[in-house]
């Protein structure tokens, strides 16, 4: 978010004419919709989608062979 807000409004409205979005962190793979995800830099999803309005989230949990 904080990038966001740096690059300005334009930035942080742009969900409202193009689709955007990104990646679950791999680190919180396999737990970020547990109750209590246990790694530090785990951020509450919807809370997350509600700031950002990503379209779409990766959540790949298994390497690419």
């Amino acid at each position: 978010m904080s990038l966001l807000k740096d690059a300005g409004n334009g930035a942080l409205d742009k969900w409202k004419t193009q689709p955007i979005g990104g990646e679950i962190r791999p680190e919180v793979w396999g737990q970020i919709f547990d109750a209590q995800p246990k790694h530090r830099q785990a951020q509450d999803f919807t809370e997350c989608l509600q700031k950002t309005h990503a379209t779409w989230v990766m959540d790949i949990d298994h390497p690419c062979r």
